[in-house]
């Protein structure tokens, strides 16, 4: 937690295409170590082979997914209540979170969590047009 909370200053200034960059690299390791890392998960979890492989599959195509929408993390133009203005909604990175996950398909679950994880922020002034 403390080494991903000095981290988040410096990954937050990243444009949402540099980030996916990164992600995308992730994503590769993944598929290049599917075996090994099905491996790990069944000795851990005493998950049979076969399953711990198609859960790291599973991972593995959430990462794609999220990957690619880490590009489109744009902002919103909201409608205000006043017709002189505008709210804008933006998207940075807030901060490190944690989550509990089950036990039988620990990776999937806190891939399905984490990946996703994106707080909007509204600004509370609005503009006018």
């Amino acid at each position: 937690m403390e080494a991903a909370e000095r981290a988040l200053p410096a990954w937050a200034k990243l444009t949402a295409k540099q980030r996916s960059n990164i992600l995308r690299k992730w994503y590769e390791l993944i598929v290049a170590n599917r075996e090994d890392l099905a491996l790990i998960l069944t000795s851990e979890q005493g998950k049979p082979l076969s399953e711990a492989l198609g859960e790291v599959d599973i991972v593995g195509a959430y990462v794609e997914f999220y990957t690619e929408e880490a590009r489109r993390i744009y902002g919103e133009t909201i409608p205000s209540p006043r017709p002189d203005a505008r709210l804008l909604a933006i998207k940075p990175p807030i901060g490190v979170c944690g989550a509990i996950t089950p036990w039988n398909f620990p990776n999937s679950m806190i891939t399905r969590k984490v990946w996703p994880a994106r707080r909007r922020l509204h600004r509370g002034a609005e503009t006018s047009q």
